[in-house]
């Protein structure tokens, strides 16, 4: 998330989704945004509790993209 500001330009708007399952990760997902300079702009919820859509919009000015750096890596769960 704190890449996040390297890749969008002043006023980008963020949508994101989410399942809600345990552990439900939305609260913290929130607030990761908002210490990456986004102001929330919308949070909703599915009609049964399953799935979450939000809208982050960045308040600041972007931060210099670091090339080279590794922005997330993907975990084999199947073994």
């Amino acid at each position: 998330m704190a890449a996040l500001p390297s890749l969008c330009s002043t006023g980008a708007l963020v949508v994101w989704t989410r399942h809600r399952m345990p552990p439900d990760l939305t609260p913290a997902i929130r607030s990761w945004f908002r210490d990456a300079g986004f102001r929330e702009e919308a949070f909703d919820i599915s009609h049964d509790g399953f799935m979450s859509v939000g809208a982050h919009r960045l308040t600041g000015e972007p931060t210099t993209l670091i090339l080279g750096k590794r922005l997330f890596s993907f975990v084999d769960m199947t073994t």
